[in-house]
């Protein structure tokens, strides 16, 4: 027998086991080629999204609630050597005119020109105006809105202090204004933008920058940077250092007039207060101006519900507290107080 007749009969005697060979081979071979498939398919989608996401967008600067000078958009552009677009993002919820549909979590971004220059096609036919409002597919989608119908968007406004905190103000915590719609926004004209790695696109709306920056109240401010250049992190870091100025810190510096304190002048002269709109200065302020000059002295400003003696009182009264070295304050325990000759007569104090 040769064993060609060998291998025949041997495979006409256990076909049934060959035959769940063959069907085992190609079911897995099936199974690995469809994964591989449907493997790509979803690379290619996610490199889709993530395109669609971003745009040409290669940088972004974030501040979250902080706000910097929307001018340092123009100061980087010639260190990044590409287009930079400051942009105002915030939060809000939008309904449509008859309040029959509405959407929660929206996206509001208050963006010029060179924000759509970043955009991965072309941008959409009409840009929002004074009065007008773009918006994505998926809340046009939404809201059930098209071209030329009244949107409300109740924004919600910046605040210099956490809504959680005492002193915060919880008046006018938002905006709420009526908008045209102007365009819809598809994939490819940046409807989709946003910097969270979310397969779910957001509702966005897309506002007037200067309109939106007068609307709030922060002419000229910003919390959003993004740009195209690819450019390395130590690069964006150094650029940022050299661009950066106290006003994008949300600091000021004054320089105190000169008013004669008798019998001692703790500041001197040439003295200057570096003041937050935040009302608090950050942490890291401090050891920063204690390292450019030593001369500082540090001073907290309160709020207090009321200053009584006996059985006088004056409501509402700020406090301050000045750190050391003071020479008009050393002379203070730490259970004594100076007061001003008007809260001395409304409260008929007298030094003791």
């Amino acid at each position: 027998m040769t064993s060609w007749r060998l291998l025949w009969r041997s495979l006409i005697f256990y076909r049934r086991t060959n035959l769940a060979v063959m069907l085992g081979a190609a079911v897995g071979a099936a199974v690995l080629a469809g994964a591989l498939v449907v493997g790509d398919s979803v690379r290619h989608s996610l490199q889709r999204f993530a395109v669609l996401r971003l745009g040409r967008v290669k940088v972004t600067l974030a501040a979250g609630d902080r706000f910097f000078r929307d001018g340092l958009a123009t100061d980087l552009t010639a260190d990044f050597g590409g287009s930079v677009a400051p942009v105002m993002q915030l939060r809000g919820v939008a309904w449509n005119e008859d309040g029959t549909a509405r959407a929660n979590r929206v996206q509001v971004l208050g963006v010029d020109e060179r924000f759509w220059a970043l955009a991965p096609g072309a941008p959409p036919p009409v840009l929002p105006d004074e009065d007008g409002v773009v918006l994505n597919r998926y809340l046009a989608d939404r809201l059930g809105a098209a071209v030329g119908d009244q949107v409300v968007l109740r924004i919600e406004t910046p605040a210099t202090l956490p809504r959680t905190v005492v002193l915060a103000s919880r008046d006018q915590a938002t905006l709420a204004m009526r908008w045209t719609v102007r365009s819809i926004a598809s994939d490819e004209a940046f409807g989709r933008f946003g910097l969270q790695a979310d397969q779910l696109p957001p509702d966005t709306a897309f506002l007037s920058l200067p309109r939106l920056q007068r609307q709030l109240d922060l002419p000229g401010r910003a919390n959003l940077l993004l740009a195209a250049s690819e450019v390395l992190p130590e690069a964006v870091s150094g650029a940022i250092r050299r661009r950066w100025r106290l006003a994008d810190a949300e600091l000021e510096l004054r320089q105190l007039p000169l008013v004669p304190m008798e019998p001692l002048d703790p500041r001197g002269p040439g003295a200057y207060e570096l003041r937050s709109r935040r009302v608090f200065v950050d942490p890291t302020v401090g050891p920063a101006v204690e390292m450019a000059t030593r001369q500082t002295t540090g001073i907290l400003t309160y709020f207090v519900n009321e200053l009584r003696r006996g059985d006088r009182a004056t409501p509402y009264s700020m406090v301050t507290a000045i750190g050391q070295p003071n020479a008009l304050f050393d002379q203070l325990d730490d259970d004594q107080i100076l007061i001003n000759q008007w809260l001395a007569v409304d409260l008929e104090a007298v030094p003791g």
